[in-house]
């Protein structure tokens, strides 16, 4: 088995977030599956026993075949972090072998652009966690600190009206 260095380590550290980002790495390295890189580090951490890596099911409905695109792709992959299960990683898996895997043995852009790019670097040089899934949880907790102070406000105007 390959597993690269960074996912042995937040394996053994138990870094869920760490985690989930070195699997949205290697599937954005490979959108159609065609090495077993995905399937080792899938099994990998499926077998490391850790609470809470897991989800609940996913509860998003996939999309008819004849409107699969890259949007769609770009959209699956982008909710793995909040949405991590077996289910949701299924239909990544479809979506990315029927967008990214061609028959005739040529690969596609989105694909050569990405072999390109790991061929260049090695995994191991990467921070596992994307940053997109950064700003999305930082803009989430700003967004709930402005909320609660909306609420603290509001209410200051409802009681102060009653003296």
């Amino acid at each position: 088995m390959s597993v690269n260095k960074s996912l042995q380590e937040a394996v053994n550290n138990k870094d869920l977030i760490a985690i989930r980002g070195a699997i949205y790495t290697i599937i954005l390295s490979d959108p159609g599956f065609k090495t077993s890189k995905f399937d080792e580090a899938w099994d990998y951490i499926k077998t490391s026993g850790i609470e809470g890596l897991f989800d609940s099911s996913d509860d998003e409905r996939i999309l008819p075949e004849e409107e699969w695109n890259d949007s769609y792709f770009d959209e699956l992959v982008s909710e793995l972090p909040d949405c991590f299960n077996e289910e949701r990683i299924s239909k990544i898996k479809k979506v990315g072998r029927k967008l990214y895997s061609s028959s005739s043995g040529q690969i596609n852009s989105r694909c050569q652009r990405n072999y390109q790019f790991d061929n260049k670097v090695e995994d191991e040089d990467f921070d596992s966690t994307p940053s997109a899934y950064k700003k999305k949880r930082l803009y989430g907790l700003i967004g709930l600190i402005a909320v609660v102070i909306g609420i603290v406000f509001i209410f200051r105007l409802i009681f102060k009206g009653d003296k």
